[in-house]
Formats: C-alpha cells, sequence, structure tokens
C-alpha cells in the first residue's frame, strides 16, 4: 500500500530519535503495517524498532524513511547510529544537500515553492 501522501518539502523540525521519526512517517499512513511493508519490515520487527527494542534499521530502510518523510537522510542515518556512513556520504556528496522528490527533477525546496504557488487561490 503507498502512503496516502509524502512530504512535498524538507522537514523543518528536529527529531530526538529514529522512533520520533518513525511516529512522523505513521502520520502518511493509514495503518502501521503499510508503513512496515514499505520499509521492507516485518511488523513484528517495525513494533521492535518503533518501541525501541531494536534500534537500527538497514542504510537502506534509512534512505526510504527520508523518502517517506522529506527528513534530511544524514539526520535520519545519525538518528539510526550511522554516523560514520553519513561522514562517507557527505564527504562525497557534501554535506546538507537537499533531497530530490521523486515527482519532478526539481530539487526539494524548489518543489515546495511551485506547490505553494499550485496552491494559491487565482482570485487572491
Amino acid at each position: 500500500m503507498k502512503p496516502k501522501l509524502r512530504a512535498s518539502a524538507p522537514v523543518d523540525r528536529t527529531f530526538s530519535t529514529l522512533q520520533d521519526v518513525l511516529k512522523f512517517a505513521m502520520t502518511f499512513y493509514s495503518s502501521q503495517r503499510a508503513l512496515a511493508k514499505d520499509l521492507n519490515l516485518t511488523e513484528s520487527r517495525f513494533g521492535k524498532v518503533l518501541t525501541g527494542r531494536d534500534q537500527f534499521l538497514t542504510i537502506e530502510r534509512c534512505l526510504m524513511l527520508a523518502k517517506i518523510t522529506g527528513v534530511h537522510p544524514s539526520e535520519i542515518l545519525r538518528l539510526n547510529g550511522k554516523a560514520e556512513a553519513v561522514k562517507l556520504i557527505e564527504g562525497l556528496y557534501g554535506a546538507n544537500q537537499p533531497p530530490q522528490d521523486p515527482r519532478t527533477p526539481l530539487n526539494i525546496n524548489e518543489r515546495s515553492l511551485l506547490d505553494r504557488f499550485n496552491a494559491m487561490d487565482p482570485k487572491a
């Protein structure tokens, strides 16, 4: 099941734990099962990660979570204990590069501006 919507702009809030990001991601889904499926996790494993009994996700799952939520991948990777991977990635590609929105070749900041423009009332 695809989420009811995905973040179309970078999230301008910080999270203190991976569990906080997962709870935020659940707001885009109709069920915990659907999010677990999109992250390629069993419901049982998802529940353990959500409650903090199993902290770690793979790098691939962290990137999937970033795509779903609009949270910068580096932030999710750090919260997941993958600081070394963040150093390597940012060393290759630069720090804090905005992620690409999969809908268009626009970066996520440009997509956000376009979404705001499209939402404007033409009669205003």
